[in-house]
């Protein structure tokens, strides 16, 4: 039976996930239903910053980094019990973000769309723009206003461009 289109949604850290998981198909010669990657706020593999090292901070510096990227809900932060439990889980996440280094920088033979928020604070515009280098077919990008949480944000607002563009990927 034929695999129908897909289209890899990463968001962040996701976004490295998905660019590996499409260099995986394309290298086991699968990826024939591959229609494209979208990178959501998220900044290109070259540009990674592998010296950030948020993953060692402390609890209580890592806690209030977190209250600025305003992505973890207060409910967690402000709950000991609920921090004990996610912290461990956030801070594999920040080291497994911060230590990625592609070791095949080639591009992709999928189109690629990369969503960048005006008021990213973790992923400016012009770093998430140049994931144009890791598509060898089409190459789009939107700017949406709000945070790197900003589909959370602005969902009902951006999906219908999101989805225009996607349904043109090749």
């Amino acid at each position: 039976m034929p695999k129908k289109p897909t289209i890899i949604l990463g968001h962040s850290l996701g976004a490295f996930i998905a660019f590996e998981f499409a260099k995986f198909q394309q290298a086991r010669m699968s990826s024939q239903h591959l229609k494209g990657l979208m990178c959501v706020a998220a900044t290109a593999p070259h540009l990674n910053d592998t010296r950030k090292n948020l993953h060692q901070l402390d609890d209580e510096a890592l806690v209030r980094k977190l209250l600025d990227f305003e992505g973890t809900p207060s409910l967690i932060l402000e709950d000991k019990e609920l921090l004990k439990l996610f912290l461990p889980r956030i801070r594999a996440d920040f080291k497994l973000a911060e230590t990625y280094v592609p070791l095949d920088f080639s591009p992709i033979d999928i189109g690629i769309i990369a969503l960048a928020a005006t008021e990213d604070k973790i992923v400016p515009c012009d770093q998430a723009f140049e994931w144009k280098n890791y598509s060898a077919r089409q190459f789009d990008y939107i700017e949406c206003p709000g945070s790197h949480f900003f589909l959370h944000e602005n969902l009902n607002q951006e999906a219908p461009r999101i989805f225009r563009l996607a349904r043109h990927l090749n």
